[in-house]
């Protein structure tokens, strides 16, 4: 008989029992909303909830404000919070406490804000009538996290990411 969720205690003080032989799965919810402020200007925001059974639960904040400028360029503005706690086997002590538990910064309790700015421009329409779209987008996020510690300095780790993306799309 093969049992497929099993438990494995760890036999460290403190440190949670991990599900053996099981897969992740996670939710998630979002609510948004939309609004046109003028003509061809919009304004929205949205709020996700993400939930897992690893115990990360995540928040996340948008909003942003998007506008035409002719019927070709598309521009947006936008900003993002991110909120994130701490897998149930996380451990900034991985070094000490070594069964079933990670210190993957990115499974740490840590949160992030984010600004930036997107374009879409219709550069061409091809034949078929699909249009071909050059995009652009600029975020600079900043990374703060509340308890995984740089092993080099001893104090909290942060860092900063300035993302670039330039795409080149169509319909077929």
């Amino acid at each position: 008989m093969v049992i497929p969720f099993s438990i494995i205690t760890s036999r460290l003080c403190g440190t949670p029992s991990v599900p053996a032989n099981s897969t992740r799965s996670s939710r998630a919810v979002k609510l948004g909303i939309l609004g046109e402020v003028a003509g061809n200007q919009v304004a929205y925001a949205d709020y996700r909830y993400f939930w897992d059974n690893w115990d990360i639960g995540a928040h996340t904040f948008g909003a942003g404000y998007r506008r035409y400028f002719g019927d070709r360029l598309l521009a947006d503005v936008f900003l993002r919070y991110y909120q994130q706690e701490a897998a149930l086997f996380y451990s900034d002590n991985a070094q000490t406490e070594t069964l079933y538990v990670s210190r993957n910064r990115q499974l740490s309790t840590f949160s992030s804000i984010g600004a930036g700015a997107r374009i879409s421009y219709r550069a061409a329409t091809l034949p078929g009538g699909q249009p071909l779209l050059v995009n652009g987008a600029y975020e600079f996020v900043s990374y703060r996290f509340d308890d995984f510690t740089d092993v080099r300095t001893g104090s909290l780790y942060s860092y900063n990411a300035h993302v670039l993306q330039l795409l080149l799309t169509t319909k077929f």
